[in-house]
């Protein structure tokens, strides 16, 4: 029975941060690899997730490349807090996983239960 739920518990949990991972993942994909028109070839550029693009001010130079081109200061702070989430997320499911010991019998479990037949 202990078994079954820690079995249940590890595949949960690798289920969890395998979900995060790749949202993780898809989530900066779109948000800094793809940029397009939304109207075909003209007017303003967004990215994947369809937030304008502004150029770059030069106090960012120091947090992103001079040649990006960003949504702004405040999506670049919730960038920053889904990346640590997802990312915190994905490794303590990893982590716990890992944890998370099968019962083993040991040395003195196999003599107790030898002295009782």
């Amino acid at each position: 029975m202990i078994d079954g739920l820690k079995n249940l518990g590890k595949s949960a949990l690798t289920t969890i941060g395998l979900v995060a991972s790749i949202s993780l993942l898809v989530y900066f994909i779109l948000a800094y690899y793809v940029t397009g028109f939304p109207n075909g070839t003209s007017g303003p550029i967004t990215d994947g997730l369809g937030r304008l693009l502004y150029a770059t001010p030069t106090i960012a130079h120091l947090l992103i490349e001079p040649d990006r081109m960003w949504a702004g200061f405040d999506w670049f702070i919730s960038d920053i807090f889904v990346f640590l989430l997802l990312g915190g997320i994905s490794a303590l499911c990893f982590k716990l996983q890992f944890s998370i010991q099968p019962n083993v019998a040991t040395s003195d479990h196999i003599s107790e239960i030898e002295s009782d037949t």
